[in-house]
């Protein structure tokens, strides 16, 4: 009967050290691919060479941090409602109302936005992008950044988006766009100028408000934001 009771527990051992095996080369299997997936920017990837850089898409995949400059009404980045491919897309809405800017803590109603930043964690640089380390995207040779949206916007209210070296003068399609949305899904591009040896932020998306008077806002819908050569 020990007899017998030995071998079920050599048994048990020996299924046991299996499984751990077998679950051994999967993880060490598992962590390139999440690595590309996540940060194509890996010394295998240059290597090999670098294809578009998906800043989102299902997901964000910057590894990185939201950084708001406004106060954000609604901001949804796993909003499951027909998006443009896969099963989620990134959902933003402004009702055109008067939010604070955390520029100089006032209150405005003429945009809303936040930057996609490279860090984990904006909040360890008090959310100043100046302070913040960068990333190299140069090997990639990127060119310009294209991206899916769509949506209802009230008039005179635009979705404007911007790349690093782009700013609130730039004019589209040089390192900005803007423009109003369909309700139907469409892609849209913007140039991006160089340098990109230290990108503190992936891109910039706001909703704009650009008569007199206030606005109403809106909601846009995006998805598939990616750098391309």
């Amino acid at each position: 009967m020990e007899t017998n009771n030995a071998k079920v527990g050599t048994n048990k051992l020996t299924l046991l050290a299996l499984f751990l095996s077998m679950l051994s080369v999967y993880s060490c299997d598992k962590g390139p691919r999440l690595s590309r997936l996540y940060d194509p920017g890996t010394e295998e990837i240059i290597s090999s060479g670098w294809g578009d850089w998906v800043i989102y898409d299902d997901m964000l995949k910057t590894r990185g941090d939201v950084n708001a400059f406004t106060e954000i009404q609604d901001l949804d980045f796993e909003y499951k409602d027909n998006p443009y491919q896969g099963n989620r897309c990134i959902k933003f809405s402004w009702d055109g109302s008067d939010i604070i800017d955390y520029a100089d803590g006032t209150t405005q109603h003429n945009f809303c936005g936040f930057g996609l930043v490279v860090v984990p964690d904006a909040s360890a640089y008090n959310y100043d992008t100046t302070k913040m380390p960068g990333k190299d995207l140069t090997p990639g040779g990127y060119t310009k950044i294209t991206f899916y949206a769509r949506g209802t916007l009230s008039p005179y209210t635009t979705l404007r988006l911007e790349s690093p070296n782009g700013t609130y003068e730039s004019t589209p399609p040089s390192d900005a766009w803007e423009d109003q949305v369909t309700s139907s899904w469409k892609k849209y591009e913007f140039n991006v100028s160089a340098p990109l040896s230290d990108v503190k932020e992936f891109v910039r998306i706001i909703l704009k408000y650009v008569g007199s008077g206030r606005g109403d806002g809106g909601t846009v819908y995006i998805d598939d934001i990616r750098y391309e050569k």
